[in-house]
């Protein structure tokens, strides 16, 4: 039993694949449209299957427009508030459950009044048992649905994934531009070490002959440099002042309280705020008995 509620605690708190973009919030509405309609209108739960073919179509309508409309308001609503490096089910379960709770209260209230004014000639309701009844079903309806959302979700992510794997086009030459137009820095990923951000100033460390570094400094903010490097999952912002290549990471030296990133071809710490370290120990696997930092094969969900 107690092996059971460990893996399931495990499950709650693992990664969880979640839709932050208008696009793929909409594509999942339309999913749960399309769910909730073919449930509604193929089984006939509860007293629909009493009704005509005709209000039956008309039943399954309402109802998948109801539950897919507030779900994508919803979700409109509350993915700003996401963070993906820590989203984890138990977070998304709950925000699903919110969601749900919203759209049964005015599906209820339709459904409600259909059956008892709209539809009543055709059916013979039961009304002592009718919101019990219909909440059961919402509740079976909304589980089926949640795994098969975030199957979708996780094989559209996997298939980005793979896209994006295959795209040989993708450029590793940055050209940072300072405000002045003199400020011109070109250079090659595997050269670029990490960069710090220093008031209204940019510094940029790269690797030079042997196991020198060279620096150079530009005007600009840490936001424009970020969105540069921003299809390049290599370079990581550690640290609100920082952004690191992960390649160039020898080891990570702290604990989450307060860490640091040490780098090759440097003596510089680099810091890591709280909420990366822990996405970093997901991502990366530390060794620091061969100070090196290898990959694991992992999928941070977006």
């Amino acid at each position: 039993m107690g092996q059971h509620k460990s893996k399931f605690i495990n499950f709650l708190n693992s990664g969880c694949p979640v839709s932050t973009d208008f696009r793929a919030i909409t594509v999942d509405a339309f999913l749960e449209f399309g769910f909730v309609f073919l449930f509604v209108a193929v089984l006939k739960p509860y007293v629909i299957k009493e009704l005509s073919a005709a209000s039956v179509i008309q039943v399954s309508l309402v109802t998948a427009f109801i539950f897919s409309f507030f779900s994508w308001v919803y979700n409109l609503a509350s993915y700003q508030k996401i963070n993906i490096r820590e989203w984890t089910f138990k977070k998304d379960i709950i925000r699903y459950s919110k969601n749900v709770l919203l759209a049964t209260v005015f599906f209820l209230g339709y459904a409600y009044v259909a059956l008892h004014y709209i539809y009543h000639d055709e059916i013979v309701l039961l009304v002592d048992y009718f919101f019990i009844t219909g909440f059961l079903y919402i509740f079976f309806i909304a589980i089926i649905f949640y795994f098969f959302s975030k199957f979708a979700t996780y094989f559209n992510l996997m298939k980005s994934v793979s896209k994006q794997n295959k795209t040989i086009q993708k450029s590793k030459t940055f050209i940072f531009k300072g405000k002045n137009k003199d400020e011109i820095v070109e250079t090659d990923l595997s050269k670029l070490i990490y960069i710090q951000s220093i008031g209204h100033y940019i510094k940029i460390f790269l690797k030079a002959e042997g196991d020198n570094v060279d620096m150079k400094v530009i005007r600009n903010s840490i936001g424009r440099i970020k969105k540069i490097m921003e299809n390049h999952e290599e370079m990581f912002q550690c640290h609100r002042s920082f952004i690191v290549n992960i390649n160039s990471v020898k080891s990570i030296t702290g604990n989450s309280q307060k860490a640091y990133l040490i780098l090759k071809n440097t003596e510089e710490r680099v810091p890591v705020s709280r909420d990366n370290y822990k996405y970093l120990k997901k991502m990366y696997a530390f060794s620091e008995n061969k100070n090196t930092v290898q990959e694991k094969k992992y999928l941070e969900v977006v």
